[in-house]
């Protein structure tokens, strides 16, 4: 199993308004992307567009969607040993991507870790 570093101060901070529902201060100034369709997109030229936006459905099509899930991955990949990074969801000016630090793991082990996650916080 791979011993993640406890994480950093600045993101727990960031957790803890968040749950009081509390814009965090790195936040205040934030603007939402747009979403758009594929539908919506035809004959659109995307050097044109004004601000950035997210295209909702851009795998819709696409055949590795059927087939690729967490134990496809385990079951092909499980043991390739992968370096990784812990960079929390955000990564501000406060933290210093040097000071994380690097662990080796197997696909497989990182996944159990992904799901053993998901599984005491599911939101």
């Amino acid at each position: 199993r791979v011993e993640l570093p406890a994480p950093p101060l600045y993101y727990l901070n960031f957790c803890t308004q968040t749950a009081k529902q509390r814009t965090p201060v790195l936040l205040e100034n934030a603007r939402s992307v747009a979403r758009r369709s594929s539908s919506e997109l035809t004959n659109f030229d995307v050097g044109t567009a004004e601000e950035p936006f997210i295209i909702t459905d851009a795998q819709r099509e696409w055949r590795a969607r059927g087939v690729w899930n967490l134990q496809w991955f385990k079951d092909h990949l499980g043991d390739k040993r992968q370096l990784l990074k812990w960079l929390g969801p955000v990564f501000t000016r406060q933290e210093s991507l040097w000071e994380a630090p690097v662990y080796e793991t197997s696909v497989k082990d990182y996944i159990n870790y992904m799901e053993d996650l998901e599984k005491k916080d599911p939101d």
